[in-house]
């Protein structure tokens, strides 16, 4: 959002050097404004008919016009009009491209709104660089809200003026055809719209939870998502939809991590994404409070979500999967990215943790070992594990990895851990004796 301003600039800078080319060039100029820009015409010549007859006498500039000045203050005053539609239709009737009107009127909302986002602002006058920021820090969802209610307010007046042009200047971009796909550039002006509306409605939902959800605002948020999602079923076929939302969803956002490590195919991409979908309301995180109830329908949702991926991709795909969607591999994985070692040294480095649960588990389980002897001798397998770590890793991965490593720090501590079939680690402490 704090890029706008300075696209803004360099936008109106740009439309400034496309009218000096017009006034040096004036056969380059739209056919309808193109007198404007004749070197031989006189003050007093009329303004295109296009635009002539509403131009406001007021807007003239007193006086004669400095010498080069007089195309651009002529033209300007035949064109300009405070009601935006208004000017939006005299830019178009003048023949003006899609980017240079778009431009024009995102300049004249940026003014009208630049006071309401100022007055946001005003509470935070040049902070401190040791304070956080204000888009950040605690408190931070008030202000939040406030600027991208103002934000989207903003965007919404540019739409309703310009309609598909407030979006791209003619075809779809790469990147708006990376996000909507193969989507018409009306439906992508639909699809732009609902995802607006219901991103504004959930945010005012989420703010008033103020970080507690309780089953009336999980309750909301569910019509809030079922109700977009009819929403876009009523313009979207079927395909159309799934593609979308491959391409769009929270759920992508997620899988895009492990699947890139993975180096996942479109297809296994596809698949694994609609299997995740069947399950992703139960496995929803992004719901605050977990009762133990909800837990359960997760645990089972996993399970019965890793048999689908593993009859569909195959043990070993799977086995790669299950290692790549891993929080802690991730970690790792960006460690050795960072220190250029190789994807085979960090998967062999990560298989530790299978063997260090396994002996965590033995040595929990032993009865000839008091508690005092359970908890030493875990402390021993940490110890030698993080020895294993540097060896293989070195120094500077291996010991930011066992920092990292959640599950080092609970063996060390007198922990065993436990690694279910969905790739979950779960800790049971070894009793501590009374003394």
């Amino acid at each position: 959002m704090k890029l706008t301003t300075a696209l803004l600039v360099v936008s109106l800078a740009a439309n400034g050097g496309l009218l000096a080319v017009f006034a040096f060039k004036p056969a380059l100029a739209p056919p309808s404004v193109r007198d404007f820009f004749a070197p031989d015409r006189g003050s007093s010549a009329a303004p295109a008919t296009a635009v002539a007859p509403t131009a406001p006498a007021a807007r003239e500039p007193a006086g004669k016009p400095a010498a080069g000045t007089q195309p651009f203050a002529g033209l300007w005053a035949a064109l300009q009009s405070d009601d935006l539609p208004t000017l939006v239709a005299r830019l178009r009737a003048a023949g003006f491209s899609r980017t240079v009107v778009r431009s024009i009127v995102n300049a004249r909302l940026e003014e009208r709104f630049s006071s309401r986002f100022a007055e946001v602002m005003a509470p935070y006058p040049a902070l401190p660089f040791w304070k956080p920021d204000p888009m950040h820090g605690l408190g931070a969802m008030g202000f939040y809200e406030q600027y991208n209610q103002i934000y989207r307010e903003r965007s919404r007046a540019l739409r309703e003026l310009l309609g598909n042009d407030a979006f791209y200047g003619g075809d779809p971009t790469a990147a708006q055809r990376r996000q909507f796909g193969n989507l018409s550039p009306a439906k992508i002006d639909l699809v732009q719209r609902i995802a607006d509306d219901y991103a504004e409605m959930t945010s005012q939902i989420k703010a008033a939870m103020q970080g507690l959800s309780l089953p009336d605002d999980r309750e909301k948020l569910a019509l809030l998502e079922r109700e977009k999602r009819a929403d876009l079923a009523a313009i979207l076929t079927p395909a159309e939809r799934e593609d979308y939302e491959m391409r769009s969803s929270p759920l992508t956002m997620r899988l895009r991590t492990g699947l890139t490590i993975m180096d996942a195919s479109e297809q296994e991409f596809r698949t694994i994404f609609r299997i995740q979908q069947q399950f992703s309301d139960a496995q929803n995180t992004d719901v605050g409070f977990i009762t133990p109830e909800m837990n359960e329908r997760r645990q089972a949702a996993q399970k019965q979500q890793a048999e689908k991926l593993k009859a569909v991709l195959g043990d070993a795909r799977y086995a790669e999967y299950a290692r790549a969607t891993n929080p802690e591999y991730q970690q790792l994985y960006r460690i050795t990215q960072r220190e250029n070692i190789s994807l085979d040294t960090a998967e062999r480095a990560f298989a530790l943790r299978d063997r260090i649960a396994e002996q965590s588990t033995q040595i929990a389980g032993n009865a000839s070992l008091d508690a005092d002897a359970k908890r030493a001798a875990l402390k021993v397998l940490a110890q030698n594990t993080r020895t294993q770590m540097i060896g293989i890793l070195g120094p500077t991965a291996g010991n930011a990895y066992a920092q990292s490593a959640r599950w080092l720090t609970y063996v060390e501590n007198g922990s065993a851990v436990t690694i279910d079939s969905t790739g979950n680690t779960s800790y049971r402490m070894v009793s501590i004796p009374r003394r």
